[in-house]
C-alpha cells in the first residue's frame, strides 16, 4: 500500500492512509516500510465507517502501527513475506504526450503516486513504429510517440515492474518550467541496485583529496 496521506489529527493518533494496490492485510501484520527498511505491527485498520479486522486490495484505509518509526508520504507498506525492490535508474517504456519534444538530459519532475522527484532522461533507445511495430532510432521522442529510455531519478524509490504492479510500476513526467505533464512512464527493471548513501560515496570518491 503506497501512503498517500500521513494522518495526525492529535498527539494520541498518528494513521498512514492509502488504497491498497494488491493483497491484503489483517490487524497484527508484521509491515515493512520501504524504501527505509523499518518494521513494525498493524494495530489498526481504520474506516470511515469503523476499524475492520481485515482489508484488501482496491479498499482504502488507515493504518496505525504499533511503533513510532519513520514513515512518509510516498513510502510502501509491505506485509509479511512480500517485499519491493528500492532502486533510482530504470529502464522504462515512455508515451510522450507534448508537443515540445523530450530533451534527453533536462531535469524533469517525476511523479510517482505521492512522491514527487526530479529527475533525467537519457537518449531513447528506440522509439517504436507503431504502424510495422518495429524499432528505429531517434533522438528524441515527439507527440505520441513511445519509446524505451533510461530514467534517472534523485531518490531512491520502492518499485515493481508495471507488468507485475500497475501501481508501483509507473509515474507521470511533469515539465518544471511550464509544469504541464508532457509524458508517461512504464517501468520494465531497475538498471542500478546502489542505494542515496552508496551513491553518494562514490561521487565523492571522484572528487576528494586527502589532506596532510
Amino acid at each position: 500500500m503506497p501512503v498517500q496521506w500521513v494522518n495526525r489529527p492529535h498527539l494520541d493518533f498518528r494513521g498512514f492512509a492509502g488504497q491498497i494496490s494488491s493483497g491484503k492485510v489483517t490487524v497484527g501484520d508484521a509491515v515493512t516500510v520501504y524504501p527505509s527498511g523499518l518494521t513494525s505491527h498493524i494495530k489498526e485498520i481504520v474506516t470511515f465507517d469503523g476499524n475492520l479486522a481485515h482489508a484488501q486490495a482496491g479498499q482504502s484505509v488507515t493504518l496505525t502501527l504499533t511503533d513510532e518509526i519513520d514513515v512518509s508520504r510516498g513510502d510502501v507498506f509491505c506485509t509479511g513475506n512480500q517485499q519491493v525492490r528500492v532502486a533510482h535508474q530504470f529502464l522504462s517504456t515512455l508515451l510522450w504526450m507534448a508537443e515540445t519534444p523530450l530533451v534527453p538530459g533536462k531535469t524533469y519532475w517525476i511523479k510517482t503516486r505521492a512522491k514527487l522527484m526530479t529527475g533525467t532522461i537519457k537518449k531513447p533507445e528506440f522509439k517504436l513504429n507503431i504502424n510495422q511495430l518495429t524499432q528505429e532510432q531517434t533522438e528524441t521522442l515527439s507527440l505520441n510517440e513511445i519509446g524505451d529510455c533510461y530514467v534517472d531519478v534523485d531518490q531512491d524509490i520502492p518499485f515493481e515492474p508495471y507488468t507485475k504492479n500497475t501501481h508501483l510500476g509507473s509515474y507521470i513526467i511533469i515539465d518544471k518550467e511550464t509544469n504541464n505533464t508532457v509524458g508517461m512512464g512504464l517501468i520494465q527493471r531497475a538498471t542500478s541496485i546502489k542505494n542515496w548513501a552508496e551513491r553518494h560515496v562514490e561521487q565523492r570518491q571522484k572528487y576528494w583529496q586527502n589532506g596532510h
